[in-house]
């Protein structure tokens, strides 16, 4: 087997619009993306072992990795070489080749096992209104039945547990800190090789993104495929007590096992309604501000960008 290493990594952040951006990079005829999106496989802080089973996924089996993969997989925790490097077996022509765990921005032995891996790696950081982001995260956690708490007490009670960590909570807060998550890479990576981008930049100018994404790679940015449409957007359950049930029971992981995708995406349609997502509360808001709003004024600083827009600044 051929040995290929990505040298591309958009490593996050979370909830930040990077399904989104491997979507539009997958079919440019330059770049080959795993069909994992996300491997976690630099993240090496992650004990798979410890993961919560309301957290755990579904592991790759052998005969997925030995094949085509031509079915894509969201997320996986793949530790060993040999089997990370059949993520990229097919590689043909392709001169970019990348893969997109968000683990990668919060992981802190991430950037460093990348740089002594890959020392030429091009690296895409997405960062959005922390606020929003743990707000979507949050919708994310009710939609898949993580809970069923109200907003306020589902980010207190992840913040103050004594067990944390990725895979044992949520992190609602800690994964929208950034400024220390960005000067590790900035820290060890020279200047060219890191983009960082906002997630209003890639909802309001996605065509201006993929053009920069484009000359950062050096390939060409007529390639890209601009339809706009989003992925892995919020969903939210008519009925979040029975959908936390549901979750915690393992019914829906059998539900998936037994019924057709498509008639499974049919009750998709029926069973969740993004027009039934509430908007945050000011207290909600006022509490996350308190929160978050130190960290953007250094990660401003850090950046030489405006954050003012957030709403961590009362907007």
């Amino acid at each position: 087997m051929k040995t290929v290493l990505p040298n591309f990594f958009v490593v996050g952040a979370m909830k930040a619009g990077t399904t989104s951006l491997y979507n539009y990079l997958k079919v440019h005829p330059e770049i080959y993306m795993s069909p994992v999106k996300e491997p976690n496989y630099f993240a090496t802080d992650i004990n798979t072992r410890l993961i919560k089973p309301a957290y755990r996924v579904h592991p790759l089996a052998k005969n997925y990795l030995q094949g085509i993969m031509q079915e894509e997989v969201h997320i996986s925790y793949i530790t060993d070489f040999e089997y990370y490097m059949k993520l990229f077996q097919n590689v043909t022509t392709e001169r970019i080749i990348g893969e997109a765990s968000t683990s990668y921005l919060y992981s802190r032995q991430a950037p460093r096992n990348i740089l002594n891996s890959v020392p030429n790696a091009k690296i895409v950081i997405i960062l959005r209104d922390p606020i929003e982001r743990a707000y979507s995260h949050y919708c994310m956690d009710v939609g898949t039945g993580l809970t069923q708490d109200f907003f306020l007490e589902a980010v207190k009670k992840d913040f103050n547990a004594k067990e944390k960590g990725w895979g044992i909570t949520s992190l609602y807060i800690e994964l929208g800190l950034y400024h220390e998550q960005v000067k590790r890479y900035l820290d060890l990576f020279p200047k060219e090789q890191v983009k960082v981008y906002l997630f209003d930049d890639l909802k309001t100018n996605l065509g201006e993104v993929l053009q920069d994404i484009a000359v950062f790679l050096n390939i060409n940015a007529s390639s890209f495929i601009k339809d706009g449409k989003r992925y892995n957007e919020r969903q939210w359950p008519r009925f979040i007590g029975i959908n936390y049930w549901l979750h915690k029971l393992y019914i829906k992981d059998f539900v998936r096992k037994i019924l057709p995708r498509h008639f499974i995406e049919y009750g998709k349609n029926i069973y969740y309604s993004d027009r039934l997502i509430p908007s945050m509360s000011r207290k909600e808001v006022h509490y996350l501000q308190s929160l978050f709003k130190e960290d953007v004024k250094r990660l401003s600083e850090l950046l030489n960008r405006d954050l003012s827009h957030w709403k961590t600044n009362g907007k």
